[in-house]
């Protein structure tokens, strides 16, 4: 089959025009520009709302504002159609104990060309906030050897200009199931919800949304209106994107969810890099001098061995401390632990030494395991931190670094997946174990640090008690039970009723499943 000259200048300019469209969307500065403009009007939104605890939804939204309480992960996969999911490895225990606490919170996420909320805004959240109501009215206030029944007045409330009453018929259905595999856990011991059910005061969860098409002359009303508060406990979701933006804009393409799918178009940036560089970024003249400045922001960074920070909200406690104390307070804390530890160590308080060494790494103790999790952004270098340990302590680092390094109190493994090397957690998570195991016969308390604390550490610990610990989590040496998948999920239940923000990626899961079941 030939074609014409006509049909071959439509099909020329057809192609030319997708390549256009694809460079255009694909188009660096465009792309900050776009979440610049749109940052403006979270600004208005959080100056409406400023008591208000603000999460970004991992990982579009962390891109919208230069910085937030902490960050949630509601996957919009979980609320896609026949695909409804309530999710037992990203429970964000952390919001809904800030939720219940400060009784309101605030969510920021963004969507892509076509839609005005993403779906972990109109159906993952919804069907978590109402999931956790249930559970926790039962097990305030029902008898948790009886089944659920459906007999709770928490119905399930989705937002009906964009979701069919098919659909969240459909949901509904779906809902006791989880509720009770959710109370299963928590009458076998898995999950402890013991602190939540004392901040629950039968006040439900439920969801406010708002857009860029929402009359903000109503919000204030909204804040002050106590009524609201009193009636339940208001979950705001709040959509950076602008569904009716021009598309053209002087000399740049407005791009509605530009922070979506960042491995495609960041090279390498951050949010944490793009809001400290703001103007230089945003107001270079072409995309090949964006590129170039962002190119020289990462070289820069890397030269200087820093990492992108990140406030984790692990306690009441923590939620209402100031970056800043932190940071104004950690070389009093590394000169205190040092005039510790070099000292004769039978004068040494371990107590107060492993005091001290938590706060340094906003590490957290997973029950009584002697397994700690933390992040180890505070120090410069693995030298430093290995410095502050002992023969009671030793640290396992998951980093980046090609190749084991190796210290007189810890070791450093190439962890981080990464897209070249997708395996590497699997690859060296014998040798870990074995690392591990050793030092746990000699009753050390071992920390399990990263950058964050969310992922690949959360995923060594799983492994860990998989490993050495019965199913009550004791160690015993040696794991004699068959495993499966279920005790996987056992092990990463127990670990979130310790830290509440956990979000490990479903391909080190799998990893760890094809490693241990394969």
């Amino acid at each position: 089959m030939f074609l014409n000259n006509n049909e071959l200048d439509i099909s020329l300019n057809f192609n030319k025009l997708s390549r256009q469209l694809k460079q255009n969307t694909c188009n660096l500065l465009a792309r900050l520009r776009s979440i610049h403009e749109d940052s403006l009007f979270i600004k208005e939104i959080f100056q409406q709302f400023p008591n208000y605890p603000t999460f970004a939804n991992l990982r579009c939204g962390l891109w919208y504002y230069p910085s937030f309480h902490s960050t949630c992960y509601f996957k919009s996969t979980d609320g896609h159609v026949y695909h409804w999911h309530f999710s037992f490895s990203r429970l964000n225990l952390h919001v809904l104990k800030q939720a219940l606490f400060s009784k309101k919170c605030l969510i920021v996420d963004s969507t892509r060309k076509g839609k005005i909320f993403p779906d972990s805004f109109l159906k993952t959240i919804p069907i978590w906030c109402c999931v956790f109501n249930r559970v926790l009215e039962y097990l305030k206030f029902k008898d948790l050897n009886k089944d659920l029944n459906g007999q709770l007045n928490n119905k399930l409330i989705l937002n009906l200009n964009f979701v069919s009453e098919n659909e969240k018929s459909q949901i509904e259905n779906k809902i006791d199931e989880w509720v009770n595999e959710v109370l299963k856990s928590v009458k076998n011991g898995e999950l402890n919800l013991n602190e939540f059910i004392e901040l629950f005061d039968n006040k439900p969860l439920q969801c406010i949304y708002i857009s860029k098409r929402t009359d903000l002359s109503t919000l204030q009303n909204i804040n002050n209106n106590t009524n609201i508060e009193n009636d339940f406990i208001p979950i705001i979701l709040v959509s950076a994107s602008d569904p009716d933006h021009l598309i053209k804009n002087k000399s740049w393409e407005y791009i509605q969810g530009a922070g979506d799918d960042h491995e495609s178009w960041s090279l390498g940036l951050t949010p944490f890099l793009f809001w400290n560089n703001l103007n230089d970024l945003i107001n270079c003249q072409t995309n090949e001098e964006c590129e170039y400045l962002v190119k020289q922001l990462i070289l820069k960074q890397s030269k200087n061995g820093k990492n992108d920070k990140m406030i984790q909200l692990n306690s009441i406690a923590s939620l209402h401390c100031k970056n800043n104390n932190l940071n104004n307070n950690l070389n009093n804390n590394l000169n205190s632990l040092g005039n510790m530890i070099v000292k004769d160590s039978i004068n040494v308080d371990n107590n107060k030494l492993n005091e001290e060494l938590n706060i340094l790494l906003n590490a957290i103790e997973i029950g009584k395991t002697n397994l700690f999790v933390g992040v180890y952004n505070n120090f410069s270098t693995f030298e430093e931190l290995n410095n502050l340990f002992n023969d009671k302590n030793i640290f396992i680092c998951c980093s980046e670094e090609e190749n084991i390094l190796q210290y007189s109190n810890g070791q450093v493994f190439p962890l981080i997946e990464n897209k070249k090397k997708k395996r590497n957690f699997e690859d060296y998570l014998g040798i870990v174990l074995e690392y591990v195991k050793i030092n746990l016969l000699k009753s050390k308390n071992i920390y399990i640090l990263g950058k964050f604390g969310k992922n690949e550490e959360i995923i060594l610990v799983i492994a860990i008690l998989c490993s050495f610990y019965n199913l009550e989590n004791v160690f015993v040496g040696e794991f004699k039970d068959r495993l499966d998948k279920q005790i996987i999920r056992k092990k990463l239940l127990f670990i979130q009723s310790f830290i509440y923000d956990v979000a490990p990626s479903r391909n080190l899961l799998k990893n760890l499943n094809r490693y241990f079941l394969s």
